[in-house]
């Protein structure tokens, strides 16, 4: 089951450099998919795409050991593997918002209801 975290950023610099930003966490480890997107606020929009399978041990531990919700486990997974990534500034509010839970946690299945972290 795939599941996906929307965080919401100011757009403050180009999108690319965002992207890129990103991309360099990914290709330093952190797992799944994202897409970054304009939206009208002027914001950025970026989705992640995460697969519960891989991710189901360390979620669980989290949960279990820290008392938060499945989303906020989710959130700060994410974060510590962008972080471990090499994510750089041009993105650190992604991981701000991550690490506060301000981000939306979903599924298309119905597995899980749209929350937010902790």
């Amino acid at each position: 089951m795939n599941y996906f975290i929307a965080v919401e950023v100011k757009a403050t610099g180009h999108i690319a450099a965002l992207s890129a930003a990103i991309q360099k966490a990914f290709d330093g480890g952190a797992d799944g998919n994202f897409k970054v997107l304009v939206t009208h606020a002027p914001s950025y929009m970026v989705i992640f795409e995460r697969s519960y399978g891989s991710d189901e041990v360390f979620l669980k531990s989290r949960v279990e050991k820290d008392g938060i919700t499945f989303a906020g486990a989710a959130m700060n997974q994410l974060a510590d593997e962008l972080s471990q990534g090499g994510i750089g500034s041009v993105a650190a509010e992604v991981l701000t918002v991550l690490k506060t839970g301000d981000a939306q946690c979903f599924d298309f299945q119905g597995g899980f209801e749209v929350s937010q972290g902790n």
